[in-house]
């Protein structure tokens, strides 16, 4: 949606740039939830530990790579834009779990 509204009012470039910027931050969050919510239980404390390390490690060089390959392969594209987009849509998922308040019930 911001990047249809971007795409109105200051063009294509910065719209597919912030575009670019949250689905790069999608994609490396979704590999983290898969990565570190894999295992459940105190039996698999180490293997929960292990699978939250590689997820994020994960996180980071997918990141790493994409932002470098956004810089290196796309000679048009908005880099303010695109870093506001990633960081658009690591706040609205703060944002989101703060709100939805989760408290876990005594049963």
């Amino acid at each position: 949606m911001i990047a249809a509204v971007s795409l109105l009012l200051v063009g294509i470039v910065t719209a597919y740039s912030g575009l670019l910027g949250g689905i790069i931050s999608t994609l490396s969050n979704s590999f983290f939830a898969s990565q570190a919510f894999r295992y459940s239980g105190a039996r698999n404390a180490k293997k929960i530990v292990q699978s939250f390390m590689a997820g994020e490690i994960g996180k980071l060089i997918i990141v790493i790579g994409s932002f470098a390959l956004s810089f290196g392969l796309i000679t048009n594209l908005n880099a303010y834009a695109l870093i506001l987009g990633f960081i658009v849509v690591q706040f609205v998922g703060v944002i989101a779990s703060v709100r939805l308040n989760y408290s876990p019930s005594n049963k």
